[in-house]
């Protein structure tokens, strides 16, 4: 749990579209487990344009919710229904969805007071939250936590499984390869010595990429480089971009805290392992690295760290 409950959320951070009548059915009572004020959070109007926004205060890893009705002996109400819709900054928001790209509804309450929960497959990186209700009985009324994993970008960040092998070959592939074979995107794997000792591109311009298929959607928390493992060829991948796809069709490129995309900085020697943690991580099945500037030749091996 993230603090509805506890109170680690503060009020201030609760919000709603509309309140009914006085501060005894405004947002912040609308903490799982709460007997305050009227009981929940309810809403002024009973339509499908109400919402209740909890701003858990940072970028977050959200994991599921847990829904609860109005805590009254007088008015059994409940949401039946919601959709839920997340941003990270406030501005732009996006509607979770189903397998099949559909909005997805989520079951609510059926009685006021037992818990239902609904774990997101997958996570979401967001700072707020939106439940937005669907369906109802008696009136727009409900309490709420949301549960999840504050970021922290430390040790917990775990390999994938470049170095391992957990990874298959035939999930990590290229634009390109020098040598058919030996310079391969399965040469790719972090401390490898096979073939070449890295994968090596066909070309050197910037139109260059390496991809690592995950196997699922999963939290990519970050990335390890190394350049080539070589006694003749010193050569290093020195800057790079990251690009991230769910369905390996549509990607996008990781971006800085202002907008641009961001360049990470690779390897200035061939065999120093190069971290860089992800703030905040990307839910992704597909991790493109494009590198961008080199020496020698564009040939690298890498990691992928998830949570």
């Amino acid at each position: 749990p993230l603090g509805m409950e506890s109170g680690a959320i503060p009020d201030s951070h609760l919000t709603a579209s509309t309140s009914y009548g006085s501060s005894a059915h405004d947002a912040s009572k609308a903490r799982l487990h709460s007997q305050e004020g009227a009981g929940a959070w309810c809403a002024a109007q009973n339509n499908n344009k109400q919402w209740l926004q909890v701003d858990v205060g940072a970028e977050t890893t959200v994991a599921g919710v847990i829904t609860q009705g109005r805590s009254s002996n007088t008015y059994p109400q409940r949401v039946t229904s919601y959709k839920l819709r997340f941003s990270r900054d406030g501005i732009t928001w996006s509607t979770y969805l189903d397998k099949l790209g559909r909005e997805k509804i989520f079951a609510g309450n059926s009685d006021q007071d037992t818990e239902v929960r609904h774990l997101l497959d997958p996570p979401v990186t967001a700072r707020y939250v939106r439940f937005w209700p669907q369906t109802w009985v008696h009136h727009v009324s409900m309490r709420v936590e949301v549960l999840g994993q504050k970021l922290s970008f430390c040790s917990t960040s775990l390999p994938l499984g470049m170095e391992s092998g957990a990874i298959p070959d035939g999930h990590i592939t290229a634009s390109s390869q020098y040598t058919t074979g030996i310079c391969a995107a399965s040469k790719a794997r972090l401390h490898s010595q096979e073939g070449t000792g890295s994968w090596c591109a066909g070309q050197n311009n910037n139109q260059q990429w390496l991809q690592v298929d995950i196997g699922a959607e999963t939290t990519v928390a970050g990335v390890i480089t190394q350049g080539r493992s070589s006694n003749i060829y010193p050569q290093r991948v020195t800057s790079y971009k990251l690009r991230f796809s769910r369905d390996g069709i549509t990607w996008s490129t990781y971006l800085d805290k202002l907008g641009r995309e961001k360049i990470f900085a690779g390897n200035s020697d061939q065999d120093t392992e190069v971290r860089h943690l992800l703030d905040p991580p990307v839910t992704a099945r597909y991790v493109r690295f494009w590198p961008q500037t080199w020496t020698g030749h564009i040939s690298m091996r890498v990691e992928v760290l998830g949570q």
